[in-house]
């Protein structure tokens, strides 16, 4: 069973057993979805919301909770393999607008005769919501800096 693999493997890479049930239902439920559709890209949107919906979550806390939950995020990102390496809000931006392009470049990409179809909005969707992070992170990362001089 691939599936159980995956969940068992997301929480050994995340280093995160307590959520080890959530991510094993997780990963049936996008498989699910793949085997319905025969479309990956319906799964990856599917992921991609799941992602959104936490994100947005995450634009209503202060910059000082952001910056805290970010620590946490690049914890969980390496594992604790290097705990003094630290990601930057501004950093973290350069991710998020990376990813934004992307969205939308495949936006672009699959955007048959008209933009009006689910794929180019759902992306154009995520690509604003990765676009707002990044200001946001920007914006965090001249808080900190104008704290730091203080």
């Amino acid at each position: 069973m691939p599936e159980l693999f995956q969940g068992v493997l997301f929480a050994v890479l995340h280093n995160d057993f307590s959520h080890l049930l959530t991510y094993i239902a997780v990963a049936f439920v996008l498989a699910f979805i793949y085997v319905e559709t025969k479309r990956i890209l319906v799964p990856i949107l599917a992921h991609m919301a799941m992602n959104t919906f936490a994100v947005i979550g995450q634009l209503s806390l202060d910059p000082e909770e952001m910056e805290q939950m970010l620590e946490q995020v690049q914890f969980i990102l390496v594992g604790g393999a290097f705990k003094n390496m630290r990601f930057s809000p501004l950093g973290s931006a350069i991710i998020y607008f990376i990813l934004g392009s992307l969205f939308i470049y495949i936006g672009i990409k699959s955007a048959d005769d008209t933009v009006f179809n689910f794929i180019t909005l759902a992306l154009a969707f995520f690509a604003t919501i990765d676009f707002v992070v990044a200001i946001r992170l920007v914006s965090l990362h001249f808080k900190i800096k104008k704290a730091k001089k203080k």
